[in-house]
Formats: structure tokens, sequence, C-alpha cells
């Protein structure tokens, strides 16, 4: 009888386990005429809105393990969203370019630092901190 349980809670788990997974989302290569420059195009689009609702940040760049050289140098590396590069990038020797990007999601929801600091009372002075956010943008790699 206990092995009927743990055999129903393991599937049950697997199920709720594959139900919660999601799937990476790719973004859909785009074609550009050829160029005489080395280095990687960008394609120069405007910042999104941070309230948007998919939360979508840059491109990952995955080329295949048979891919050129181009874009090799590449791999891994993350383009913020108003710089994408454009696949097949210049330099590639491939006839089909089977090379893609993967969307990058931005996983900061909430201020982390919302609540009172725990360390108020440590402190002998008054806190210097100015409230305001800092860095220059929402997904600066």
């Amino acid at each position: 009888m206990v092995w009927v349980i743990a055999l129903v809670l393991v599937v049950a788990a697997v199920f709720v386990g594959l139900r919660l997974r999601r799937k990476p989302r790719t973004v859909q290569p785009v074609v550009s005429g050829s160029t005489t420059s080395a280095a990687p195009r960008a394609v120069v689009r405007p910042k999104p809105e941070t309230a948007n609702g998919d939360g979508f940040r840059g491109c990952l760049v995955m080329p295949q393990k048979d891919g050129c050289e181009a874009v090799q140098r590449l791999r891994g590396q993350t383009f913020p969203i108003e710089r994408v590069i454009v696949v097949p990038v210049v330099g590639c020797d491939r006839n089909a370019c089977e090379c893609h990007l993967h969307r990058v999601v931005g996983r900061r929801r909430v201020a982390r630092r919302s609540q009172a600091d725990r360390r108020t009372d440590v402190r002998f002075t008054e806190d210097r901190r100015s409230g305001r956010d800092r860095r220059k943008g929402v997904d600066v790699w």
C-alpha cells in the first residue's frame, strides 16, 4: 500500500514539474544583405518599456556545434534588445546558417530593498542612501 502512495506522489511530482517547466522561446533570425565590415552587425531598436508583459530584455547567441568561426566567437554573449545582432553574422561561410538567438528574460520583478534596512539598530549615523537607482538602464550587462 505504501508503494502505491509513493508511486502516486512521484507521478504527481513529475506532472507538476513538467507543467511548470517553461520552454525557451527563440527569436526568429533576420536575414540581411552582405556588408564589408567584419564586426557583428547590430540592429538598433528602441528600448522596451519596463512594464511589458514578457520581460524580454535581449538575445543570447546560440550557434550550432558545427557553426562558422565568426559566430563561435560570439557564443554565449548576451546582447541587449537595442543592439541585437543579425543572424547570419558577417563572415559566416556556411551555405545554410542554422544559428539562432535565444530570448533573455529579465528576472528582476520587484525592488529588493523595499523594506526598512535591517541594520538601523546597529548604525550610529543616519542612512546615506539616496533612494535612487544608479543603474543606467534596466538591462545593462
